[in-house]
């Protein structure tokens, strides 16, 4: 974590929390602050803490970094951390643009992240799921554009792309 920061030193892209509170935000392209609601959806974007730049205690982040007006920081897309809502069992995975999409079943759900994957369902409040717009069912045919995919346990890794297309990843792979 880099501490006592100024406001100023504070960047498109960058983590940021107060001294004196535990929330880390995202701040986007339009210098908007946006929250990780939970933890889990922290660490499909991210594996430590590392890069959170720290303002000081009393930093008024309404003045500096408004919030975005879709605030909630979405799951990575492609990530097998789904979610529901817990009034419905209707599982999603996310890709690009915070788009939601509904796992057709659970045949499609195992295809696209394994035998484990009801260990990574989380319920979110309605008023948090409801933030992320709703797209086309999945049925496990094809990966969710954002996901990360191999052909075999040691070979490259490729991202899907928004246009379907595979792309090789340069560098380290994201969290899942």
């Amino acid at each position: 974590m880099i501490v006592n920061v100024a406001v100023s030193a504070v960047e498109a892209g960058d983590l940021i929390k107060l001294a004196d509170q535990s929330s880390v935000y995202y701040v986007n392209e339009d210098m908007q602050r946006m929250y990780f609601a939970f933890g889990w959806l922290y660490k499909t974007w991210f594996t430590n803490y590392d890069a959170i730049k720290t303002l000081p205690a009393g930093t008024d982040l309404d003045a500096h970094f408004p919030p975005a007006s879709r605030g909630a920081v979405s799951p990575r897309p492609g990530s097998c951390e789904t979610m529901k809502s817990p009034a419905s069992p209707a599982v999603y995975m996310v890709s690009y643009g915070g788009v939601r999409h509904k796992l057709a079943s659970e045949a499609a759900a195992v295809a696209l992240c394994g035998a484990d994957w009801s260990k990574h369902v989380h319920d979110l409040p309605d008023f948090v799921i409801s933030l992320f717009p709703i797209g086309g069912e999945v049925d496990g045919m094809s990966p969710v554009p954002g996901q990360l995919i191999r052909s075999e346990s040691n070979g490259p890794v490729y991202v899907v792309g928004e246009d379907s297309k595979a792309y090789a990843l340069d560098g380290a792979v994201p969290a899942a």
